[in-house]
C-alpha cells in the first residue's frame, strides 16, 4: 500500500469568468472542444537520474507511463466548452499544459509518497455563486441552484479554468504532477502491458490519480480559508440531504442530494486526501491509498466525479439510442437527467436526460411521472402503478412504442388531462403467464397511431372512464392468444371513447371482452367478436 500522496496551491483571486465559445452542431446534441493535455518535462527528467536501477524507471519508462495517462484523459474525456462546429468539423479545442517531474513536483521536493500534484488557484468569480451556478448549470447540471455554503469562496485549478471555459491557459504549467521511489519496499510499475505485477503500484494509474487532481479533483472544505470551498465539495453529503461542508470520517459522493452514496469519501484524518476515495471504493485510481499487485484504473463513479467538475465523459455525450432506466420519486419530471439512470452508458444519475432515440424504462415502485418528453419506446413494469397526471404529455415514436407488462407485469393511469401520444406502430398491454398489465385512463387520454393489442402473452385490460380518451389509428386487439384468456376493454361514462380506425377483435386467439355502459362510447372500422373458435365477445 503507498503512503499518501501529496498537494501544493497557490491562490490567485483575479479570476472573473470568461464567456464560452459559441455552440453550433449539426446533430443538435451537446458536442464539446475536445480536450488535449501536453505534457513538459522537468529537468528531473534525465537518464542521469532516471537510470532504471534501485526502483527508478528509465527516461523512456516514465514518458512512456506518461503518455498512456494522458490518452487516456484526451480520449475519454471532452472540456466543458461547447464545440465550435464549422463545415462538420470541430473547429476549437482546449489545451492545456502539465509538467511532470521525478523525485520532486516543480521546484518543490516530494514526500515519501507515490506521487504528488501542484497546482494553482483562482476564486471563481470572485466569490459571486449566483454567477458561477448560472455559468455553469449548462455543463454541471448537478450543482445546487443556491449556495450552501452561506457566502463561501470556490476555488478553481488553473486547468478546471479552462476546460470549463472560465479562463485561458496561464503563462506557464497549468499543474505540476511528480512521481517517486517509495521508501517503504514498494515501487512503481513502468510495465505498461502489465500493470499488476505483485508488490508494485501501477504507475498510470498513479499518473491518472494526479492528473485529475490538476484538473479540480480536490477536496478544500475550508482547509485553506475558514469559508474556501472547490466544485467538488458540493457533491459531498453524510446523508440524504445532508451536506459534508466539513470533513467528517463517512462522507460519500452524491450527485442528487445525498439520496445515493456512490462512493465513500477517504477519511482525511488517516493521513490521505479528504478528496480520493475511501479504502471501501477498490482497485481504484483515484483512492486515497493504491494497493499493490492491482488494476488501479479509472472506473464510472470516476468518471461521474470528473463529469461533476468539468472533465465531460466521451460516453455522456453519446445522447443517442440508450437504455434509460427511471430512478426519479414521485412527481419527478420527466426532462431532469438526474431522475434517469443511463444503462447504456453506466452512468447513474444520467447526465443527460432522455432523448427522441431513447428507450425510457419504469420498472419498480410506481408513483407520479411529470413533465413532458419523447423517446422511441416507453415501457412500464412492476407490481405498483406508474401515473400521468395533469400537465404530462409523453411521446413515443419507435416501431413499438409503448409496451405496458415489461418485465411481466404493469400498470399505467392516465388521469386529470395526463397525455401519452405514441407514433410508432405497435402498443401492448399485456403481461406475461399469470402475470396482468392494465392501462386505466380516467379524464386523460391515450393516442396510437399504429395497434393497441390488448393480452398477448398474458392478461391486459384497458379501462376508459370519466370522460377518458383512447384512440388507436390501426387495429385494436383483446386477447390475441389463449394465454390472454380473460383479458378485457371497459368503456364507462358519459364522455368516455374508444376510438379505432381499424377492426376491434375481441377475443381473436382467447376469451375476450368488451364491456360499454353508463353513457360510454366506442367506434370502430369493424367489430370481431369471438372470432377463433375459443373467443368469446
Amino acid at each position: 500500500m503507498a503512503a499518501p500522496d501529496t498537494q501544493n496551491q497557490t491562490i490567485d483571486t483575479s479570476g472573473d469568468i470568461m464567456p464560452m465559445g459559441t455552440l453550433v452542431s449539426n446533430t443538435g446534441t451537446a458536442t464539446y472542444a475536445p480536450l488535449t493535455i501536453i505534457p513538459a518535462f522537468g529537468t528531473t527528467v534525465t537518464s542521469a537520474r532516471l537510470t532504471g536501477a534501485g526502483g527508478n524507471p528509465t527516461v523512456a519508462q516514465f514518458q512512456s507511463a506518461v503518455a498512456a495517462a494522458i490518452n487516456y484523459f484526451d480520449t475519454n474525456f471532452t472540456s466543458a466548452v461547447p464545440a465550435v462546429v464549422t463545415n462538420g468539423t470541430i473547429s476549437n479545442g482546449v489545451t492545456v499544459q502539465i509538467q511532470f517531474d521525478y523525485g520532486q513536483i516543480g521546484n518543490n521536493a516530494m514526500g515519501a509518497g507515490a506521487g504528488g500534484s501542484s497546482y494553482g488557484l483562482t476564486v471563481f468569480n470572485g466569490g459571486d455563486y449566483a454567477a458561477l451556478a448560472a455559468a455553469l448549470k449548462p455543463v454541471l447540471p448537478f450543482l445546487p441552484a443556491a449556495d450552501p455554503t452561506g457566502g463561501g469562496l470556490f476555488l478553481e485549478p488553473f486547468a478546471q479554468g479552462q476546460v470549463l471555459g472560465l479562463a485561458g491557459a496561464p503563462s506557464g504549467p497549468a499543474g505540476y504532477v511528480g512521481l517517486n521511489t517509495i521508501n517503504n519496499g514498494v515501487t512503481l510499475n513502468y510495465d505498461l502491458a502489465n500493470q499488476t505485477l505483485p508488490g508494485k503500484i501501477g504507475a498510470v494509474g498513479a499518473l491518472e490519480h494526479e492528473i485529475s487532481e490538476v484538473f479540480g479533483r480536490v477536496a478544500d472544505l475550508g482547509m485553506i480559508g475558514s469559508n474556501t470551498y472547490t466544485i467538488l465539495d458540493l457533491y459531498r453529503f453524510s446523508g440524504a440531504g445532508t451536506r459534508a461542508l466539513v470533513a467528517g470520517t463517512a462522507d460519500y459522493f452524491s450527485l442528487n442530494g445525498g439520496a445515493t452514496n456512490l462512493a465513500g469519501f477517504n477519511n482525511h484524518n488517516n493521513g490521505g486526501d479528504a478528496g480520493d476515495w475511501a479504502a471501501s471504493v477498490p482497485n481504484d485510481a483515484f483512492a486515497a491509498f493504491l494497493i499493490t499487485g492491482n488494476t488501479v484504473a479509472v472506473t464510472a463513479v470516476d468518471s461521474q466525479v470528473l463529469g461533476a467538475i468539468g472533465l465531460i465523459p466521451v460516453t455522456a455525450q453519446q445522447t443517442s439510442n440508450r437504455a434509460m432506466l427511471w430512478i426519479g420519486g414521485a412527481a419527478a419530471n420527466f426532462g431532469v437527467a438526474a431522475n434517469w439512470n443511463d444503462t447504456s452508458n453506466g452512468l447513474s444519475p444520467a447526465v443527460n436526460a432522455t432523448g427522441a432515440t431513447d428507450i425510457g424504462s419504469f420498472m419498480t415502485n410506481g408513483g407520479s411521472i411529470g413533465g413532458t418528453g419523447t423517446v422511441a419506446t416507453l415501457r412500464f413494469g412492476g407490481p405498483s402503478q406508474w401515473l400521468l397526471g395533469t400537465g404530462t404529455t409523453l411521446t413515443s415514436t419507435g416501431a413499438t412504442g409503448v409496451i405496458i407488462g415489461q418485465g411481466g407485469n404493469g400498470a399505467l393511469a392516465l388521469s386529470g388531462g395526463g397525455s401519452l401520444i405514441s407514433q410508432g406502430g405497435t402498443d401492448l398491454v399485456s403481461g406475461t403467464g399469470t402475470l396482468a398489465a392494465s392501462l386505466s385512463v380516467s379524464g386523460g387520454s391515450w393516442s396510437s397511431a399504429g395497434s393497441l393489442l390488448a393480452g398477448t402473452t398474458g392478461l391486459g385490460f384497458v379501462s376508459v372512464t370519466a370522460g377518458g380518451t383512447v384512440s388507436a389509428g390501426g387495429p385494436a386487439i383483446v386477447a390475441s392468444t389463449t394465454a390472454a384468456s380473460g383479458s378485457s376493454v371497459t368503456v364507462s361514462g358519459a364522455g368516455s371513447v374508444l376510438n379505432v380506425a381499424g377492426a376491434l377483435n375481441v377475443g381473436l386467439g382467447g376469451s375476450g371482452g368488451l364491456s360499454i355502459n353508463a353513457g360510454g362510447s366506442v367506434a370502430a372500422g369493424a367489430l370481431d367478436s369471438g372470432v377463433s373458435a375459443s373467443g368469446i365477445g
